[in-house]
């Protein structure tokens, strides 16, 4: 009876519900209780180990796909699981929460931990330089940030098992690994399979990727790190070769300044030397020795001074010429 009312049931889906008809009019006894099945049919379902990573959750649940094939929608409500053993007996494996499900859709069904399935994960993060050129002074790199998330899953030694994880996306990024047809969309973020052989262990790396634009000035930037650049083998041989040469030049002012500061250094000492004789000659006599002992040292300070100016005035030139080599070259680079 109950077989034959479920069959004759009717079912309509309105904007908002669905409803649900029995034909014929149901009489039950003062304190008795009636279930009416309004389905009675066998549904698809696909067995996984699902990890809602995008959910919160810590550890994979034994879930079930479960596809609405009835021809309406379903309403909202509590799913009970159960499966045939191996002598064909049904047995009951738990309870989920199953939202509304339209005809033809399908949803994934938590019911309980899937504590035989061994899963842990680990995050890490990077960047790698994907292009560069070279305009107006100015070195332009498109810069890849990734995201690597790494999931080490064990199937238990009997069983195999088909992990899906679900991975939340992060706003702006593409997903780079897996590829792109091995990942389910949706709507938080996305799902990514794997399956394995009973007691089988495995790594998947989920990487999501971001291209930014990093500029560096060349004229501001040491020999040191444009040498790194032109070490990224990603780069435009030309570019390399024009980021070499900038490095070069940067390295002859360098080289150009080394003697300029050492003369600026023994001025400096000289000039603190000067004062100090001259605080001396102050408490002297006049017509002590030591007196005319400090003025013969002011005059030898005087002619050192006027040697060692025209010695930083050469020096100054050597590195203003070895400056406007480099702006010059810098001003003409179009990598």
């Amino acid at each position: 009876m109950l077989a034959d009312a479920a069959i004759a049931v009717d079912a309509a889906d309105s904007a908002t519900q669905v409803v649900f008809r029995v034909p014929g009019t149901v009489r039950l006894d003062t304190g008795q209780t009636l279930v009416i099945p309004i389905v009675s049919r066998e549904l698809a379902v696909e067995r996984l180990s699902n990890w809602d990573v995008a959910g919160g959750g810590a550890r994979p649940l034994a879930t079930a796909r479960v596809k609405n094939e009835t021809g309406s929608s379903l309403p909202p409500g509590i799913l009970s699981l159960f499966e045939r053993g191996p002598t064909r007996e049904t047995m009951y494996v738990g309870d989920a929460r199953l939202g509304a499900l339209p005809a033809g859709e399908s949803r994934l069904v938590g019911y309980a931990v899937d504590d035989r399935m061994q899963a842990a994960r680990e995050d890490s993060a990077g960047e790698r330089i994907a292009a560069g050129r070279i305009s107006r002074g100015v070195l332009q790199l498109d810069v890849v940030d990734q995201r690597t998330t790494r999931y080490r899953l064990r199937a238990p030694a009997g069983e195999a098992r088909t992990v899906v994880i679900e991975q939340p996306r992060l706003p702006g990024w593409r997903v780079a690994a897996p590829a792109e047809r091995e990942v389910e969309q949706t709507p938080a973020g996305f799902r990514v399979r794997a399956n394995l052989a009973a007691g089988e262990s495995r790594t998947l790396d989920v990487v999501q990727e971001i291209t930014r634009e990093s500029r560096v000035a060349l004229i501001d930037t040491a020999p040191d790190a444009l040498l790194a650049y032109a070490r990224n083998t990603t780069l435009s041989e030309r570019l390399r070769r024009a980021l070499e040469s900038v490095a070069a030049l940067k390295q002859d002012v360098t080289r150009a300044e080394q003697p300029l500061k050492t003369l600026e250094t023994e001025r400096a000492r000289m000039v603190a030397e000067q004062s100090r004789v001259r605080d001396n000659l102050a408490w002297v006599p006049s017509s002590s020795d030591l007196h005319k002992r400090y003025l013969d040292l002011l005059r030898q300070h005087e002619d050192q001074f006027q040697a060692l100016a025209g010695q930083i005035a050469e020096a100054q030139a050597r590195v203003a010429a070895a400056r406007e080599r480099l702006a010059d070259a810098i001003a003409k680079l179009e990598v």
